[in-house]
């Protein structure tokens, strides 16, 4: 019966994935015990050996036999075509191996990705702790797989900070706890999952509502048993033990009470039924409502603590507690090391990136936190290559402030911590560093826990407020504004601020964040007719003076002022959707016509329908006019349904920045043009000299279309208004060449002729590479104007798109690096270049702005010369030609095809003097290269003739001025003249 039951195990087999096969496979293998002839082989027979040594050698043979076979089952049909003349199972394994685990870079690589991968995870809303932990694991496994050393710790304290909020208090039981080094991670999982059945009990246990003989009572509304109805028309006595409903208070509010047949009903006349309950043997009838021990009967909301819970940055009501309240008991004394005084002791830590990148280019953030009075500082980075310099400013400034001087430094060990630079600087000033060990982030606890408390107020601020997240910075400084002026349990009957420099702060300035405020408009600035307030945004206060930040969502910009506030409006960020409807009325006289115009350019703010019920003033209705009745507008169609008006409406490129920025797309290709020109160092912010006079830039947009006519990409692009240039002041030479398609058709036909391949390269925003030498000022672009620096300008570095320079420079700098390549330019054609190697290896390019097309008869000089280019620019490899400047490209071995169908057909039409205005005749010609046509043109002649012969002779002359041409230019390529 044994054998019965016995399941033969089934063989791994190969998905792609070596690691986790190989994995299967070894353990397989060794279950069948030959797994050592597949690791080691089979040793050769030698005439030494003995008889037994010799009968070994056979069982192996038949081990390794039976191995071949497994792995041959494993192994799909198209892999096993390489490996079917491997003689034994050792060389089967070995060639996988070698092919499949991939190089030691390529595995750290992809350890690297995996990394990242466990770093981003994040439990979602509504995902049950079994689900996460397999999502956790699975990756988990993935690194370990690749030789990761991290521990359990590591991946319980990223489970516990990446769980969903209702899972907070467990999260701050276990911190609390003294075994969490301990903790399994089967033991965390087990708990959560405790918690998690505790939650949806607790979620899933409803207000039921029954009466005294336990029959239930169903709450009825618009016909759905269930939903729940609130009564509040009820009386509370101290000394009853039951609540009385009041029959006359629910009459007055509109409520009908039936009673009959033993049963009362409360209905509504707009929900109908609202509640029953049979009469019981008293002649009573009551209502139990089942209360749980968070509810209550009566209850007073204290506005002036929500308003304040709302300006501490949506601080918890025990603190804003604490601080009403004079005396407080101190707390327990931990067993941790605590600074005696100011600078004795500095936590910090870095966080970010954080995506939007602010108005401001700031990516990053670094608090510094003073152990003795918990106060932290905030500076924001682009890099984390600035954190040094940052500290420098920061130390300069406490120590001012302090009369004291940093003596410890606490940090992870982050590279922007961990350079030489830092740690010179600390040893000359005599600061002790402390670095916590790796992968160990609660020794840097304090930092730690205020980096997530400040991100968990900005959060909620943002949220709350309605304000875009690019203005994540004013956030977290008014986060940490309020933090230090609130009450921590690191120090006693003290707010940070006052522990720091002595004196109680005040927070008469506290306002909520994001609220609206008016700012006053001064006299000069405006008309007579304009307003004198101005509604903005409160983002904070000011470090420098007695005002407020306020933001301008009409002008995109940042000031200082002191305003009025209105705390209970927000901006209402939804109010310029472009789907909103407006009516326009059409008046005449006594007489009107009414007219719905649907339009998604506009926007004006609608009235709110009234509900269904609502009683309405009795209007006219307006009828057309007498005189516009046999009027007709053809083209407009009268149906009713809003379907038919859909295809109005197109989805077309923008052509203003404030129609672009409304849309993620657009939003995001204007974000990777910014990176791109900041990357490229082209421009540096700085004041204008007097004198000088700064360019306005406009944004562009282009929806890119591949050769097919199908969607590439969205292309913004940034351009200098560059006809308010003023020559020999803004520019000097303008000229750039560009290639002539007859030139690039040359380049296909000589690469056709040798049997060579042709590629294509693009650079990247190629006038961006371009070297200005003149001075040249713009004014920020829209929508990415510093915060502080409203008044300062760009001068630029290098080109832009837009200047009357920009193609110049631009092909002097792409000149300037084939010439010291070693490239030949050719003296007829200015954007062929030719580099000749040993032996006649040859590689050609063809240039047209900022598209190159190359070709080659060797591959070394083809490698190098693409690399080189990777190097010098930013640029996209297209791989073989296919399409270029409207030509189809189609590269076989039978020879280079391109296509152009049309356009052959519109310039090869020839005609006598057909031209009925001057009778002028038209030119033709045709330029062979072997086999193949690379030019040819067909143009209306410039004179009249008399003949013939006389347009024959005009013709055959501009066919010979085309021919010595091609002659010059393969003269420089060393080929031999065609005849």
């Amino acid at each position: 019966m044994a054998s019965e039951n016995f399941v033969q195990p089934a063989i791994p087999c190969f998905d792609g994935h070596y690691d986790h096969w190989g994995m299967l496979t070894e353990n397989f293998l060794r279950s069948k015990e030959y797994w050592q002839v597949v690791s080691d082989g089979i040793p050769e027979l030698t005439a030494a050996m003995t008889d037994a040594q010799k009968t070994d050698i056979e069982g192996m043979k038949l081990k390794d036999l039976k191995a071949k076979n497994y792995l041959f089952q494993a192994i799909d049909r198209s892999i096993l075509e390489t490996i079917l003349c491997k003689d034994t199972s050792k060389q089967i394994w070995d060639s996988m191996k070698k092919k499949y685990e991939g190089s030691a870079k390529a595995k750290r690589q992809q350890l690297q990705t995996l990394r990242t991968e466990f770093e981003n995870l994040k439990m979602k809303s509504g995902e049950s702790i079994a689900i996460y932990f397999s999502r956790v694991m699975t990756i988990t496994n993935k690194m370990r797989m690749f030789k990761d050393k991290s521990k359990d710790i590591i991946i319980i304290e990223k489970i516990l900070r990446s769980l969903t909020p209702k899972f907070n208090f467990v999260v701050c039981a276990m911190e609390e706890s003294k075994d969490i080094d301990e903790l399994s991670l089967d033991e965390l999982q087990s708990s959560l999952l405790e918690v998690e059945a505790e939650v949806k009990r607790r979620e899933t246990t409803t207000n039921g509502i029954s009466s005294s003989n336990n029959e239930t009572i169903n709450l009825k509304q618009e016909e759905k048993v269930g939903d729940k109805e609130a009564i509040t028309l009820h009386l509370i006595n101290e000394n009853l033990k039951t609540n009385l409903l009041s029959v006359g208070q629910l009459q007055e509010k509109g409520y009908k009470i039936v009673i009959k047949n033993g049963v009362c009903r409360v209905q509504d006349e707009k929900l109908g039924l609202i509640a029953q309950v049979n009469m019981t043997s008293n002649r009573m009838f009551p209502l139990y409502l089942q209360s749980l021990t968070h509810s209550c009967f009566s209850a007073k909301v204290n506005d002036e603590a929500w308003l304040w819970h709302f300006r501490y940055g949506h601080l918890h009501f025990g603190g804003l507690k604490t601080l009403q309240q004079k005396n407080r008991d101190s707390f327990s004394k931990g067993k941790s090391w605590r600074a005696k005084q100011v600078l004795e002791l500095i936590h910090s830590d870095l966080c970010g990136p954080i995506d939007p990148i602010s108005n401001g280019g700031k990516r990053y953030f670094v608090t510094f936190i003073d152990d003795y009075s918990r106060k932290t500082w905030v500076y924001f980075l682009q890099e984390k290559s600035e954190t040094f310099s940052t500290f420098k400013n920061f130390k300069a400034k406490v120590e001012k402030e302090a009369g004291m001087s940093i003596k410890i430094l606490r940090s992870d060990r982050g590279g922007e911590y961990n350079s030489q630079e830092f740690e010179n600087f600390c040893e000359e000033y005599g600061i002790k560093r402390q670095l916590t060990a790796a992968y160990t982030p609660q020794q840097n606890g304090v930092s730690e826990r205020k980096n997530r408390t400040i991100m968990n107020m900005v959060r909620s601020m943002l949220k709350s407020s309605g304000v875009q997240k690019n203005c994540w910075p004013e956030a977290v400084k008014w986060s940490i504004h309020v933090l230090n002026r609130s009450p921590t349990f690191s120090v006693q009957d003290q707010t940070p601020e006052e522990a720091w420099s002595g004196r109680k702060p005040s927070v008469e300035h506290f306002r909520i964040f994001g609220c609206i405020a008016y700012a006053h408009v001064p006299d000069p600035k405006r008309s007579k007719l304009d307003d004198k307030g101005e509604k903005c945004i409160f983002l904070g206060v000011c470090e420098k003076s007695k005002a407020y930040k306020l933001y301008s969502p009409i002008t995109k910009k940042v000031f200082i002022s002191r305003d009025v506030f209105n705390e209970a409006e927000f901006w209402n960020h939804e109010k310029c959707k472009p789907e909103q409807r407006i009516q326009v009325d059409f008046e005449d006289g006594d007489e009107a016509t009414s007219q719905q115009v649907e339009t998604n350019n506009e926007v004006v703010d609608t009235p709110e329908i009234p509900p269904v019920g609502a009683v309405e003033r009795a209007q006219r209705v307006k009828q057309r006019p007498a005189w516009m009745q046999d009027y007709v507008v053809t083209g407009i169609d009268q149906s009713d349904d809003p379907v038919v008006h859909f295809a109005l409406f197109s989805d077309c490129d923008p052509v203003a920045f404030e129609e672009a920025v409304k849309k993620p797309k657009w939003r995001e290709a204007m974000n990777n043009e910014i990176a791109v020109i900041e990357r490229n160092n082209t421009w540096e912010l700085t004041k204008l000299p007097k004198g000088q006079k700064a360019i306005d830039v406009k944004w562009v947009y282009k929806t890119k279309l591949n050769e097919k006519g199908e969607l590439d990409k969205y292309k913004a692009r940034l351009v200098a208004k560059g006809y308010k240039q003023e020559f020999d002041v803004d520019y000097k030479e303008v000229f750039a060449p560009v290639a002539r398609h007859d030139t690039i058709r040359l380049v296909i036909a000589l690469a056709a002729q040798n049997s060579w391949p042709i590629f294509q390269l693009d650079v990247k925003s190629a006038f961006l590479h371009g070297e200005l030498q003149e001075k040249v000022f713009i004014k920020q672009p829209p929508g990415y104007v510093k915060l502080e620096c409203e008044n300062m300008v760009y001068r630029l570095k290098k080109a832009l798109y837009g200047l009357k320079q920009a193609p110049r420079t631009w092909y002097s700098r792409i000149e300037t690096y084939f010439l010291r390549e070693g490239f030949q330019k050719c003296l007829y054609e200015h954007t062929l270049f030719v580099k000749l190697g040993k032996d006649g290896k040859m590689l050609i390019v063809c240039l047209y702005v900022d598209d190159l097309i190359y070709t080659k008869n060797d591959a070394a000089m083809f490698e190098i010369f693409k690399q080189s280019m990777m190097l010098e620019f930013d640029m996209s490899d297209l791989g073989k030609m296919h399409y270029f400047l409207g030509l189809e490209v189609v590269q076989s071995p039978s020879g280079i095809f391109i296509s152009q169908r049309k356009y052959l057909q519109d310039v090869l039409m020839s005609d006598y003097a057909g031209d009925i205005d001057d009778r002028k005749r038209t030119s033709g010609y045709v330029v062979m290269l072997g086999s193949g046509a690379v030019s040819w043109s067909s143009k209306k002649q410039s004179i009249v003739t008399l003949s013939t012969t006389e347009a024959k002779f005009i013709a055959a002359t501009s066919c010979a001025c085309q021919a010595i041409w091609f002659k010059q230019s393969m003269g420089v390529c060393s080929f031999n003249e065609p005849k």
